[in-house]
């Protein structure tokens, strides 16, 4: 089966000018026995003349044209979904390196880094405070609000009694979640996170060790830590783990040396980490798999097995993709076929239990069935030129919707697997997308997302001066869909807003809304009937010069 292509691409917003010259070329070529009679599939319109699914869809969504979506009335959520039906809000954040939500979709766990400090962030998703003046970091509301003559436009962050610092902790309470955020102790940058929802455990792992956090109440942290060698598995009975009250200050780890593994350099690092704690059991590979070392595993539950990803740097060129029976000496149930490179991620919904996706390297998102070991379906996402840095598979209504994040496209794009389509890709601020999650009690998804346009020191670089034309303004007169003049797209300086150059994805015109992060945020899209479509995200501050903000 071919894999499933989206027929629009952006080439990088220094190519827009061209385009739009071709596009007045096509369209002034009736007589004209050189051109086609139709412009070229794939010819990025500006966000005015494209589709719309929606009179409320987001204004940060660009919708494919010609693609009729599976949802019908009888599955309102999934509708709702497919046409990009959202408010859309952001919250400057670390560096993100891996997220996961809790299967009760009460907590969502991302690890950042911010400047030498792993930090893991756990957000309370039923904990949030509504009402006229609830803020989300960067919603836009009505200007005109009674917070205007303190400085502050209504929806952004204001200072309450939960925003203290307590002890080595950074806790937060906003209009959709209360937060925590604490330092892990780690020192490496490659991370992966779960949520152990019955004991309310985030669990993170470096190649070096693994801490568990309690998050059942503010100021309470559990872990212990290990460090694995190759070819053994490793079980902790999380019953048993002793705990500690405090994330910093506790002793350095002397683990038993059969876990030992001082290829990360960490015996040189000084910072403190908790005491570790003996594996329950241990589980030996299967004889001639002594070698096997997966570089990312998550847990199907329906099945029981783990899956299981090779990374190709670590493996001697390998990049098999495998089901593990732990049960069995952690036994190849199934060799998952076709990946041309490392999976990166995987995600599996409760809405079928056969199903999971996988993103790769190789700049593709996999459909399988745990059943079979060949693809049920291909989706290419990186168009030869990017990974699928993640997936995640959904079930609104029982209707398979697939989200895949991309670094260099700098965008969330959204796939109808019934419809076999592309349905629409949502702005991301000229950010790279490195983690999704998808809290399933209020049909929200959340995006971790990293400016590559911000150094490790806050300094912004590459941007030049902003051409954002007056229906892609934060709140224009009018949501218009008329032509734009070559004056008001090619218009100078925009006050004192910046975007990237050459390393953007999209201009200023590819949404209706021209918005850049300029900082690493985490962005919520809370899908629901009647959207607003004034809840967007405030414009960034990155400026022009390399300057520090």
């Amino acid at each position: 089966m071919s894999p499933v292509e989206d027929r629009m691409y952006p080439l990088g917003n220094g190519s827009q000018p061209f385009l739009r010259m071709f596009e007045r070329m096509w369209s002034k070529s009736d007589d004209s026995p050189y051109l086609p009679q139709t412009a070229p599939a794939g010819l990025i319109p500006l966000w005015t003349s494209s589709p719309r699914s929606h009179p409320k869809s987001t204004r940060l969504s660009n919708i494919r044209a010609g693609v009729s979506i599976s949802a019908t009335a009888a599955t309102p959520l999934a509708r709702i979904v497919l046409q990009a039906r959202c408010d859309v809000s952001a919250r400057e954040f670390p560096r993100p390196t891996g997220a996961s939500v809790s299967s009760d979709s009460s907590t969502l766990a991302i690890m950042g880094q911010a400047s030498d400090v792993s930090c893991l962030s756990i957000y309370l998703l039923d904990k949030g405070h509504e009402g006229p003046n609830g803020s989300y970091g960067g919603y836009r509301g009505d200007r005109d609000s009674d917070h205007e003559d303190e400085g502050k436009g209504k929806g952004e962050e204001t200072e309450n009694d939960d925003n203290l610092d307590r002890g080595g902790e950074r806790a937060y309470q906003s209009r959709f979640y209360s937060s925590i955020s604490l330092d892990t102790g780690f020192s490496s940058l490659r991370y992966q996170i779960a949520m152990d929802t019955p004991h309310k455990l985030a669990i993170v792992g470096d190649r070096c060790r693994t801490k568990t956090f309690f998050w059942g109440r503010a100021g309470d942290a559990a872990f212990d830590s290990w460090k694995p060698g190759r070819g053994a598995i490793a079980v902790w009975d999380v019953e048993g783990l002793a705990t500690q009250r405090d994330a910093k200050g506790v002793d350095r780890d002397d683990a038993d040396s059969d876990y030992e593994d001082d290829s990360e350099g960490d015996a040189e690092d000084d910072t403190p980490v908790s005491v570790g704690a003996a594996p329950s059991r241990t589980i030996k590979v299967s004889r001639g798999e002594e070698g096997f070392a997966p570089a990312v595993w998550r847990l199907h539950e329906p099945t029981g097995n783990m899956l299981a990803g090779e990374n190709a740097r670590i493996t001697e060129g390998r990049y098999g993709c495998y089901a593990l029976d732990l049960e069995h000496d952690a036994r190849k149930v199934v060799r998952f076929l076709g990946h041309g490179g490392s999976v990166e991620t995987f995600s599996h919904s409760p809405g079928d239990g056969n199903v999971f996706a996988t993103g790769c390297t190789d700049g593709y998102a996999r459909l399988f069935d745990v059943r079979h070991p060949l693809p049920v379906m291909t989706l290419d996402v990186g168009q030869l030129r990017d990974f699928c840095s993640t997936v995640l598979l959904i079930h609104p209504d029982g209707v398979p919707v697939l989200f895949t994040g991309s670094v260099r496209a700098q965008n969330v794009k959204a796939w109808d697997i019934r419809a076999c389509s592309a349905v629409y890709e949502l702005g991301t601020g000229n950010n790279a997308v490195h983690a999704l999650a998808w809290d399933a009690g209020r049909s929200a998804l959340y995006a971790a997302t990293e400016c590559e346009f911000r150094d490790h020191y806050g300094y912004s670089h590459g941007y030049r001066p902003a051409r954002i034309p007056p229906w892609a303004q934060d709140f224009p007169d009018e949501f218009s869909t008329a032509e734009v003049d070559d004056e008001e797209y090619d218009s100078d300086d925009d006050g004192e807003r910046y975007w990237p150059g050459s390393g953007a994805q999209h201009d200023e015109t590819y949404f209706g809304y021209a918005y850049d992060a300029g900082d690493h945020v985490l962005l919520r899209y809370g899908f629901k009937e009647d959207t607003d479509l004034t809840e967007i995200p405030e414009y960034g501050q990155a400026t022009l010069e390399r300057a520090y903000y």
